[in-house]
């Protein structure tokens, strides 16, 4: 940050620079051009009054040559070769003409030629050097010291950003950056999208630490039952009726480990991809007719009555993706739907998109249910979280994601849901 300062204020010095340069010369031309029109004037009128006095006294021409002499100008006669025959002529004719090559005024007293030139031909040019010394050393001077407060003020904002990146760098998510006043729309730009990317980076990290935290309670919970149920087998004098249940009771936590380990890592393969890898037309209503058909013991053992309205259709999406969609809802539907309810799938095809509608007349979820239902390893009823682990709905939103669908929920206590997915179709 101190580097981008330092090229700021280098860049306003000089800029501040040529500026003075350019006002310097304008100076020292408009300087030069007034001292010769003073110059022109005072020999005008010192040479006026040398005729004026040789008209009215009667002194000589040295006499009144002397006199008018003085510190600035200096009177004497021309020499011959000095003064051209033209500006000789229009003198003797009364005029005073100026050299403006020589620098000096011609005028006559009488019948003889006389010249007013400066008393000392170097002041002026010495006094210009010092002048423009002067001004420039001046203008150097406030050169540096604007430069160094606007590089401040301009380069503050770039140093806010630049600190907080290195403390976001180091870990610290809950770093913001002020919103700089008096400063361009890019500056303020910049420290929006920073602050922006610090709140994502922030959230990121505490779903993270979620995350986490959510699988290590998912892990222990089972790994915890078969420790215990591991050290209940060791014990003597077990009848085989025990030992046979705290083998079962391994096993079911067991396969709930490699069921959690296997959703986890198909999340995490659809979360860290844009498109569907397979993405072809199938049947998609004989699909769903196959799936409602593996449900139907699970179903039959709790009297679940099923109604589908699925004609056949084409769809373009992954089969696979999508069967696991539609298995875990219906899974989802079988499990929390009481004895006795029942179960509706409905399909809708139009050449835009295509709706499927799975609906049950099971408990039902309230408002803060279905605003968290979505999300990982969230099991809102305690009552069924030993027959799952949290991630079916979590994979099913990802998945209908990825083909540029939505999932939508309608819920209420005791009248049970309704999912519909959405997803957009080929002609």
């Amino acid at each position: 940050m101190r580097s981008e300062q330092t090229r700021i204020y280098l860049s306003l010095v000089a800029l501040q620079m040529v500026t003075m340069v350019l006002m310097l010369i304008i100076t020292a031309f408009a300087f030069s051009d007034s001292r010769q029109r003073q110059t022109i004037q005072g020999q005008s009128t010192l040479a006026l009054t040398a005729i004026e006095l040789g008209a009215r006294s009667e002194l000589t021409t040295e006499e009144i040559l002397h006199a008018l002499s003085g510190r600035d100008y200096r009177l004497e006669t021309a020499h011959e070769d000095a003064v051209t025959q033209e500006m000789a002529a229009q003198a003797l004719e009364g005029r005073v003409v100026y050299d403006e090559a020589a620098g000096f005024t011609v005028f006559a007293l009488g019948e003889e030629l006389c010249v007013v030139r400066q008393a000392h031909t170097g002041w002026a040019a010495r006094a210009l050097v010092l002048y423009l010394l002067l001004t420039g050393a001046a203008y150097l001077l406030i050169a540096l010291l604007l430069g160094r407060l606007a590089a401040r003020w301009l380069g503050r904002p770039v140093t806010a950003v630049g600190e907080a990146a290195g403390r976001l760098a180091r870990g610290d998510f809950s770093v913001r950056v002020p919103m700089p006043k008096h400063t361009s729309e890019q500056m303020r730009r910049l420290t929006r999208d920073f602050n922006a990317m610090a709140e994502s980076l922030s959230s990121v990290e505490y779903l993270q630490r979620d995350f986490t935290s959510s699988v290590s309670h998912e892990i222990k919970t089972p790994v915890a039952a078969i420790h215990a149920c591991a050290q209940l087998m060791k014990l003597p004098g077990l009848s085989e009726e025990e030992r046979q249940e705290y083998a079962s009771a391994i096993l079911r936590e067991s396969r709930r480990l490699s069921r959690l380990s296997d959703s986890l890592l198909r999340l995490t393969r659809l979360e860290n991809q844009s498109t569907p890898p397979h993405r072809t037309r199938y049947r998609i209503g004989e699909q769903l007719r196959e799936i409602c058909a593996s449900l139907l013991p699970a179903m039959e053992e709790k009297r679940i009555a099923l109604e589908t309205d699925v004609p056949d259709a084409l769809a373009v999406a992954d089969e696979d993706l999508m069967a696991q969609v539609f298995y875990n809802l219906l899974d989802n539907a079988v499990k929390f739907t009481p004895e006795g309810g029942s179960i509706r799938v409905r399909m809708q095809r139009t050449p835009q998109q295509l709706a499927v509608t799975v609906s049950d007349t099971g408990c039902g979820m309230d408002e803060q249910t279905v605003c968290h239902i979505f999300e990982k390893f969230y099991q809102a009823d305690s009552s069924h979280a030993t027959q799952g682990v949290g991630l079916g709905l979590a994979l099913v939103r990802r998945i209908v994601q990825l083909h540029g669908g939505r999932i939508q929920v309608d819920s209420e206590p005791g009248r049970g849901s309704v999912f519909e997915i959405v997803l957009p179709q080929e002609p």
